[in-house]
């Protein structure tokens, strides 16, 4: 999975702990430790734990970022500040400062733009599939996903201003997410809070007809694809459905096409699907799985905003046309007219386009 699980510098070997792509704690043979915590489905570091094996003593620091989610500074629990740093555009620091505050430890902090962890002995940042250089502001090997990620492979973003690249090979905007449904987070969270049944079934009721219109068009310009699991058919047909759902969620083509890309480049980690697509783990668990995609213009299909009503509207549903994971997506009505019968042949002849992950 590309993930670092130790280094050894003169003699001292630091071991890193990981939960999925996120960084989240780290142990050094002299037994000292620091764990890390972040923002609810995010990269941007929220606080920083130390601790001594041997002392028994831990202390919390809290770290305050800039508009990127790039640590400017830690405070203590008393507010104090005990670090501080600048950065320049590309995320080198030009400037550091240490506060002595009582007989506080003073913290270290190796976190830098979102994704990365500074190695001290060799002035590079490791940012998961890459090494970056904050020096030239660019990665030091060509991007694994290739001409997927952009026609220059060594480039960091397309504006370290307000972009990040958390896993080294996919930029996605740090200041706030672009192009996201004009609605705030406290009305969304408050309609994804409802009961099914309560949802709005009208979505212009929150969303402007611009907008949903705009999203919709480019399904139709696209296309889109899914992900179908050979045991999703079997349980349905045990249930007596003998199509897919009607009102089928699917993902933009070009969104399904650079998850796709992570995935691969990942090793094949199904994960960046369930984090990406809003899926459960355990409904992919030792399944085969398979992607679907529709080409545009299909007179059998029409694209249409979720409401939150539909069958497949799990408990990551949001609403607005996107998945928890930044994907784009809609529902695919007229989906109850391809018959399964629970075989996955069957499915996958309705469609000229198809692959095994």
């Amino acid at each position: 999975f590309n993930r670092r699980t130790s280094k050894t510098v003169n003699g001292k070997t630091t071991e890193f702990i990981w939960q999925g792509h996120k960084l989240i704690a780290e142990t050094d043979n002299d037994k000292h430790w620091q764990s890390y915590l972040y923002e609810q489905d995010s990269f941007r570091p929220l606080a920083l734990v130390q601790g001594n094996a041997q002392q028994g003593k831990t202390q919390l620091y809290w770290y305050q970022n800039d508009q990127l989610g790039t640590p400017i500074g830690l405070t203590d629990g008393f507010g104090e500040t005990l670090y501080e740093c600048q950065y320049n555009g590309y995320g080198q620091i030009i400037d550091e400062t240490y506060h002595e505050v009582g007989n506080r430890a003073i913290p270290d902090n190796p976190l830098r733009f979102q994704g990365q962890y500074y190695d001290e002995e060799t002035g590079l940042h490791y940012n998961l599939n890459r090494y970056y250089d904050p020096f030239v502001g660019r990665y030091i090997t060509q991007d694994p996903i290739k001409l997927i990620g952009g026609l220059n492979f060594y480039q960091y973003c397309q504006n370290p201003v307000n972009w990040v690249d958390p896993l080294g090979f996919k930029n996605i905007p740090g200041c706030g997410k672009q192009n996201r449904p004009p609605l705030s987070e406290k009305k969304a969270r408050e309609i994804a809070g409802l009961e099914k049944d309560q949802r709005p079934a009208n979505v212009l009721e929150y969303l402007s007809k611009e907008y949903v219109d705009a999203h919709l068009a480019l399904f139709e310009q696209e296309g889109a694809s899914f992900i179908v699991v050979d045991d999703w058919l079997v349980r349905d047909l045990e249930m007596g459905h003998k199509t897919l759902a009607p009102d089928k969620f699917v993902a933009l083509r070009s969104d399904m096409e650079k998850i796709l890309a992570e995935y691969r480049a990942a090793g094949n980690d199904r994960r960046i699907l369930c984090e990406r697509l809003g899926l459960n783990p355990k409904d992919i668990e030792g399944a085969r799985i398979y992607v679907v995609h529709i080409k545009p213009n299909d007179i059998r299909f029409k694209f249409g905003m979720s409401t939150g009503k539909e069958v497949g509207a799990n408990d990551k549903w949001l609403p607005g046309g996107w998945t928890s994971g930044g994907i784009r997506e809609a529902i695919l009505r007229g989906s109850e007219k391809i018959i399964h019968n629970g075989s996955i042949k069957k499915l996958l002849k309705y469609f000229e386009k198809w692959e095994e992950l």
